[in-house]
């Protein structure tokens, strides 16, 4: 009940020759029987990947996978034809619904890609795979909550097979964002860059939070802070 917070410490912690990654829930080589997921949220793994190496092709199915470069440039590749390269502003969401096969590298030979990467159980299976992209200006979350996805893709948002709605925001320090929660709801507050106080709980760079049957929390921006919030069902 509340809010219970998941220290960027608490989470798995792999350093590979080529990645390093930490991971809020169980997956992989990590597993935790007490961080297996919540709610819909799967997987929330946090990636620094070196200079031209990468995710070779992978098969997924029955997952909704979403991708946001903090620094950097992400190159993607996939069976359905896609291929770009993200950077911070863009968002991908693959619905990869009745199976689909995918790579991620470095589009970069000189600097490391910093992103996260979210996977979200579908309210339906075998769905038909599909690929989203789009660009989302800067402004629109700058000291506000920036919906970049949701379950019916209202205000440009991308389409997600989930009841869920994604924000991010850019604070400056100093401002106070709050976000109302309905009771039947849960949320998930993910502090990507920067520290705050989150209903006087103090969260910094990597720190989680789950809430739940809280009707509404206020964040302080203690410096400049880039947040991810997930509002589920």
């Amino acid at each position: 009940m509340g809010i219970q917070v998941r220290k960027s410490k608490e989470r798995g912690f792999f350093n590979y020759s080529w990645l390093k990654t930490h991971h809020t829930f169980s997956f992989a080589e990590y597993v935790n029987p007490n961080a297996m997921n919540f709610r819909a949220l799967r997987v929330l793994n946090e990636n620094w990947v070196s200079p031209g190496v990468g995710f070779p092709v992978q098969a997924q199915s029955e997952m909704e996978i979403f991708s946001i470069v903090i620094n950097g440039g992400l190159a993607h590749q996939d069976d359905r034809g896609h291929g770009s390269i993200l950077r911070p502003g863009q968002i991908q969401l693959l619905s990869t619904g009745s199976g689909m096969t995918h790579s991620e590298f470095n589009a970069s030979d000189r600097e490391d890609v910093h992103f996260l990467q979210i996977w979200m159980t579908p309210h339906t299976r075998k769905l038909k795979p599909s690929y989203q992209e789009k660009h989302f200006n800067p402004t629109t979350q700058h000291n506000q909550w920036g919906l970049i996805i949701s379950p019916d893709g209202k205000e440009g948002a991308l389409h997600i097979h989930q009841d869920a709605f994604v924000y991010l925001a850019h604070l400056d320090e100093g401002k106070t964002l709050n976000y109302e929660l309905n009771d039947q709801r849960y949320g998930w507050l993910q502090v990507i860059e920067g520290e705050i106080l989150l209903n006087n709980e103090y969260l910094e760079a990597g720190d989680g939070a789950t809430l739940s049957h809280l009707f509404s929390v206020q964040i302080n921006a203690q410096s400049k802070a880039h947040l991810l919030f997930i509002d589920l069902s």
